[in-house]
């Protein structure tokens, strides 16, 4: 188990992402991957006539590359039991070649009515290589709590 428990997280706590640099490639495998083949996305000639003034990365492509690097983190590898909501706002266009990266607060912790398991609250700023934010976003996700001391995991071998 590489990922914290419920009670390793507190509010306040902040983390940050490693950065990833989103290519033309990536676009077009997003665009394929998910049939939104929209030209603003690909077309030079088509997006500069926009009032975005040149290609952009789909909303989702960029949102996909920030949990992505959320999960690169591993706070939640093993740990978690489900995520139950998402909500994103879309602050500035990322470009093909932008280079995004992340910064994860902990907004809130709280208790279930389950002794297992545990709610936390997250806030998401992603930015690009000019430090302008691109994305804002929150999440929450149910954790699972540490076992208690003498309890062995779900299929461990005594």
């Amino acid at each position: 188990m590489s990922g914290r428990w419920f009670e390793a997280f507190a509010a306040g706590q902040v983390f940050h992402t490693p950065s990833r640099t989103i290519t033309s490639e990536d676009v077009a495998a997003f665009a394929r991957l998910t049939g939104d083949d929209n030209p603003v996305h690909r077309s030079d000639t088509a997006a500069t006539d926009t009032p975005l003034g040149g290609p952009i990365v789909h909303g989702a492509l960029t949102t996909s590359v920030a949990m992505g690097l959320v999960a690169a983190l591993g706070l939640s590898r093993g740990t978690l039991v489900a995520l139950l909501s998402q909500q994103f706002t879309f602050c500035h266009p990322v470009r093909h070649g932008d280079t995004v990266q992340a910064v994860v607060k902990v907004l809130e912790t709280r208790s279930t009515r389950h002794p297992d398991r545990g709610i936390v609250r997250y806030a998401l700023e992603v930015t690009n290589q000019d430090n302008t934010t691109v994305l804002l976003g929150e999440w929450t996700s149910m954790m699972r709590r540490e076992p208690p001391s003498g309890c062995k995991q779900q299929g461990s071998q005594a």
